[in-house]
């Protein structure tokens, strides 16, 4: 992605974020013609207020060149290479789940119909807990494919 002035203006206002433009590349550096550039759209639109979102992580002091270890332990999930790590957590009832971010992106977590966090810059986390034994859907606020499943016993 790219913001220039007057970029973007072809586009609906519905997926339209200001002046930003998007591309995928393939591996020899050639436009990716059949990547689905209306999902980038799709992801950034809801965050136009924060123009700012990739660049955040420099304007709070945490450079992408910084090294971010999340601790070990149960309920503890790594945010890296765009991944949840693991991918399904058990925990039991109450008790908490923690979420570090090691990539140099900022990441989100929702759980599908109960939470939303504030944006982790790298090496921020958060923990939430969940009372209700069950099964729980999550995924990256920032960005909707990153997935998760939370079991709660």
């Amino acid at each position: 992605m790219e913001k220039r002035t007057g970029w973007g203006a072809e586009y609906p206002d519905n997926i339209r974020n200001g002046d930003w433009e998007y591309q995928s590349f393939t591996a020899d550096k050639k436009v990716n013609d059949k990547a689905n550039l209306n999902a980038c759209f799709q992801c950034h639109k809801p965050h136009a207020g924060q123009d700012f979102v990739i660049s955040l992580a420099s304007l709070r002091g945490t450079a992408p060149t910084q090294t971010a270890t999340p601790p070990s332990g149960p309920g503890v999930v790594s945010i890296a290479s765009f991944r949840f790590g693991p991918e399904q957590v058990t925990v039991a009832a109450g008790q908490p789940i923690t979420w570090v971010n090691t990539d140099a992106s900022p990441h989100q977590i929702a759980i599908a119909g109960k939470q939303l966090t504030a944006i982790l810059l790298k090496g921020q986390s958060v923990s939430l807990a969940i009372a209700e034994p069950g099964t729980y859907d999550y995924f990256c606020g920032l960005h909707p494919s990153i997935k998760g499943k939370i079991e709660v016993k």
